[in-house]
C-alpha cells in the first residue's frame, strides 16, 4: 500500500505492507485523503513527529476480522471517514484514546512510533 511519511521535515512516499488486522478491526481502502494544517506543521517539526501522515480521509471498509458473518456483511463496502478527534465515549463506547487535548477533545494517538 502507498503511504506518505514525515522524515526530516520532508514528505516521503513509501510502499508498506497491508497491516495485520486484530479481532474487531477493519481495513479501510482510502479513496480520498486531505492535508490539514497539522500535517503542514508536522513537516515544519511539530512535536518532532516521524511516521505516516493522514488522519483525515474517506474510504470504504475492505475487510473486517473477528466478527460475525452478519456484522461483516453489514460493514463490507460501507463508506467511512477518519478524523483525529474521537467522541466515542460520549456514545457509551470504550475510549481508544491515550490523551485528551486542552479543550477536552479525545485525540487518537498510539505513541511516537505509530506508523513509522
Amino acid at each position: 500500500m502507498l503511504a506518505f511519511a514525515a522524515r526530516n521535515h520532508k514528505l516521503v512516499s513509501k510502499n508498506r505492507p497491508l497491516p495485520r488486522l486484530r479481532r474487531g478491526w477493519a481495513l479501510i481502502r482510502v479513496r480520498l485523503a486531505g492535508i490539514c494544517n497539522t500535517d503542514i506543521e508536522i513537516l515544519r517539526g511539530y512535536h518532532n513527529f516521524h511516521g505516516t501522515l493522514g488522519h483525515e480521509f474517506v474510504g470504504e471498509v475492505a475487510e473486517v476480522r473477528g466478527v460475525s458473518a452478519a456484522a461483516k456483511k453489514k460493514w463490507l463496502g460501507r463508506r467511512v471517514c477518519g478524523e483525529i478527534n474521537v467522541s466515542c465515549s460520549a456514545y457509551g463506547f470504550k475510549p481508544v484514546c491515550s490523551f485528551a487535548s486542552a479543550d477536552g477533545r479525545r485525540i487518537v494517538h498510539a505513541g511516537p512510533s505509530w506508523g513509522s
